[in-house]
């Protein structure tokens, strides 16, 4: 026997012993797997699933994070009607204001008189003579009375004093250059012969110039028609107005 055949011998020997070996150890784990299926329970063992994109997957997912996601509505509970509960309506009648009594007319006071009311009463009902204006002051002597002809003459006399003091007054030429009017009322007392005994203004026409002139007048109309015998008079106070108007051309 060569050494080549040796060598293959013990190849030959080495593998089928290592072939037993591998199917003593095959047919070991094979018992034990048996028996633990037998004694152990069948539990289903975890799959794990893996999936895998197919081609062009990249483009459609990129595509589609593009678009918001909308989330779920949540679902919330309907809102309950609960009952209302309404009160009762109740008619009131309506209250009216009691109608007033009728006032109580009380008979009028009985009117009573006295002696006195009386008198005074008659005394308001007798008309009084009216009272004259004192615009002469009487001097000595004595009063016209009733006599119709010495109440006549002495009214013509005042009109002709009126008239002689009208016609002798002289209106300044200062106060018709300065367009000034009015009217003086002047008083003053004369004799029986008609003598300016005193005079002043009673009423001053509002210019110094007017009220001057009228002074100067009577001194310078003295002395004025002498008092008539049929007034009686010694003396006659009187006050008459004198008038200075511009005229109008």
């Amino acid at each position: 026997m060569t050494v080549g055949h040796v060598f293959y011998d013990d190849r030959r020997l080495w593998t089928t012993a290592a072939v037993c070996a591998l199917a003593l150890h095959g047919a070991a784990l094979a018992a034990v797997l048996l028996v633990r299926a037998e004694t152990a329970p069948h539990l289903p063992e975890p799959v794990m699933e893996v999936e895998l994109p197919p081609p062009g997957f990249a483009e459609e997912a990129t595509s589609a994070s593009a678009d918001p996601v909308s989330p779920t509505p949540e679902m919330q509970p309907a809102a309950q009607e609960l009952p209302s509960y309404l009160a009762p309506e109740i008619d009131i009648p309506e209250m009216q204001a009691p109608t007033p009594p009728d006032p109580v007319r009380l008979p009028p006071p009985a009117k009573v008189q006295t002696a006195a009311t009386a008198s005074r009463i008659a005394q308001v009902a007798t008309p009084q003579p009216a009272a004259k204006p004192a615009a002469v002051t009487q001097g000595a002597g004595n009063a016209p009375g009733d006599d119709p002809r010495a109440k006549k003459k002495e009214a013509d006399y005042y009109r002709l004093l009126m008239a002689h003091l009208q016609r002798k007054k002289k209106y300044p030429s200062e106060a018709k250059k300065a367009g000034q009017q009015g009217v003086v009322t002047v008083r003053f007392t004369i004799d029986r012969s008609g003598n300016v005994t005193t005079s002043a203004i009673k009423s001053s026409s509002g210019h110094s110039l007017l009220d001057t002139a009228t002074l100067d007048l009577m001194q310078r109309v003295s002395p004025l028609p002498p008092i008539p015998k049929e007034m009686g008079r010694e003396s006659l106070t009187i006050a008459l107005p004198i008038d200075y108007a511009l005229s109008r051309k």
